[in-house]
């Protein structure tokens, strides 16, 4: 898969004298990028700060909103939904291991 992508990366990154690089026609998407980095960095800090329920759920909310989803039923219901579908997956059927929350160290149990 990998090398069948090489030739669409060449294309993609190759110069030429009459054009500059674009995406999409209208140049370099500065704030998805950006605010993708971002929501990705506050995600594995927050898995490690308030542990990784939280953490999925803040990152769904945050995501639907930015993404312009306003009701209650998509911006509260569907994270809640999700957040339960990845933890029961990744803590308890696969048993990855997740750091204790900071929080918790704080506060105390």
């Amino acid at each position: 898969m990998f090398l069948s992508s090489l030739p669409a990366v060449y294309r993609l990154v190759k110069s030429t004298a009459i054009s500059s690089w674009y995406l999409d026609g209208k140049g370099w998407p500065r704030r998805p990028a950006i605010t993708t980095v971002l929501l990705i960095s506050f995600f594995i800090f927050g898995i490690i700060a308030i542990g990784v329920e939280a953490s999925v759920f803040l990152f769904l909310i945050i995501s639907y909103y930015l993404l312009g989803y306003r009701s209650i039923k998509v911006n509260l219901l569907l994270p809640l939904l999700y957040t339960a579908v990845i933890v029961l997956i990744f803590k308890y059927i696969l048993t990855i291991w997740f750091p204790r929350p900071w929080i918790f160290n704080l506060f105390g149990e």
